[in-house]
């Protein structure tokens, strides 16, 4: 039953942060750091969020695979980590879907400012408040947010002790 629960925790931790994400993009007054390469690529090239969305996240994806392969750990645990890599594909897919869905749904917010900037701290509290739902299930890391740990993790860089936190713990609980 627990499990269910984390599930669909982190399920609608996913949805809600995909309506933040888009209403963010139809309020016309800047994006997230994550989303900003496909909004840019969305809009030079006229493509949905959702498809640069996906795009971005499977270089990341493949990034993270290929980074994972260069650690110097016992291969049983390096197939677990690739693994939950590799399970970051369905859920992107899942969710850029989503995110063009909602993008269909939701209307361009490009007039008065007065309207917009309710809007904007709109997005952004479900934007932060999925990052919170889902990052605690400890599920599967969105590929934006999987990689950095995994630049760190190769590189030896050190990341900041709440931020490393976070993603080691997000990402790699089972091998701690």
């Amino acid at each position: 039953m627990r499990q269910l629960y984390r599930l669909l925790f982190y399920l609608l931790g996913q949805i809600i942060l995909a309506a933040g994400l888009t209403l963010s993009t139809k309020v016309h007054l800047g994006v997230s750091p994550i989303l900003s390469t496909a909004y840019c690529a969305s809009e030079l090239t006229g493509c949905t969020i959702g498809d640069a969305s996906l795009i971005v996240y499977i270089v990341c994806i493949v990034t993270e695979v290929i980074l994972h392969f260069r650690l110097e750990i016992d291969w049983s645990d390096k197939k677990k980590i690739i693994i939950s890599d590799l399970l970051q594909l369905p859920v992107s897919f899942l969710f850029t879907r989503l995110m063009d869905l909602l993008s269909h749904h939701i209307p361009d917010y490009s007039g008065l400012l007065l309207y917009r900037i309710p809007l904007l701290f709109l997005a952004i509290l479900f934007v932060g408040t999925s990052a919170a739902m889902t990052l605690d299930m400890r599920l599967i890391a969105n590929p934006a947010d999987g990689i950095v740990p995994v630049i760190f993790d190769v590189s030896g860089l050190q990341l900041g002790l709440t931020k490393r936190h976070i993603f080691v713990t997000h990402k790699h609980a089972d091998l701690l």
